[in-house]
C-alpha cells in the first residue's frame, strides 16, 4: 500500500520549503512531495528556456 501523508508533511513545498501559508497553491503528489505554484512557475519558465536555446541551435546553419 502508499504511504500515508499527515497534514505536518505537506505543510510546505518539496523543493523550496516554503510552507503553505506563504504560497498560493501547493499541489500534492500521490507519494506525499507537494510542490508549489512558484516553483511551477519557476521550472515552466525554465522550460521554455531550454525550448528556446534547442530551437535556436536548430535553426543555425
Amino acid at each position: 500500500m502508499g504511504k500515508k501523508t499527515t497534514t505536518k508533511e505537506t505543510d510546505c513545498c518539496s523543493f523550496c520549503g516554503s510552507p503553505r501559508s506563504e504560497v498560493g497553491v501547493l499541489f500534492a503528489g500521490s507519494d506525499g512531495a507537494c510542490i508549489c505554484d512558484q516553483c511551477i512557475e519557476h521550472g515552466h519558465s525554465l522550460l521554455e528556456q531550454s525550448k528556446a536555446a534547442l530551437d535556436s541551435k536548430k535553426a543555425k546553419p
